[in-house]
C-alpha cells in the first residue's frame, strides 16, 4: 500500500481522474474537501489527512500516508484531540482493508 513517490505531486483529482465540479456546497466541510482533493498529496497535513481519510475520500493514495504517521506517533492529534488521526483510519470499512491489504500484514 506504499505510496510511489512519483505520485506525490499529484492531486487526488489528477490520482483518480475525477474533478468534483465547485459549486455552492451545503457544508463547509464539503467545500473543505473538495479544495483539498485539489492540492498535491506532498502538500497535504495530517490534519487534512485526518479530514479526508474521516469523510472515507481518497482512501487508497491517503492510507498509505497516514500509516507511516501513525508509526511515528499513534496518537498524534491532527485537530481535535490526542488520536484523531487513528479514530478516522480505524473507521475505515473493513471492505477497503480486505482490498488494500498492506504487504506483509495477516488479518486474524
Amino acid at each position: 500500500m506504499q505510496l510511489p513517490a512519483k505520485n506525490s505531486n499529484k492531486s487526488l483529482e489528477e490520482l483518480e481522474g475525477t474533478v468534483w465540479v465547485e459549486e455552492d456546497f451545503p457544508t463547509e466541510l464539503i467545500r473543505r474537501c473538495c479544495s483539498l482533493r485539489k492540492v498535491p498529496l506532498q502538500n497535504l497535513a495530517e490534519a487534512d489527512l485526518r479530514i479526508l481519510i474521516g469523510q472515507q475520500i481518497g482512501l487508497a493514495y491517503l492510507i498509505p500516508l497516514a500509516i507511516p504517521i501513525l508509526s511515528k506517533n499513534i496518537l498524534v492529534e491532527c485537530i481535535y484531540y490526542p488520536g484523531d488521526l487513528l479514530s478516522a483510519v480505524l473507521s475505515v470499512p473493513i471492505n477497503f482493508w480486505q482490498s488494500h491489504k498492506p504487504p506483509g500484514m495477516n488479518y486474524i
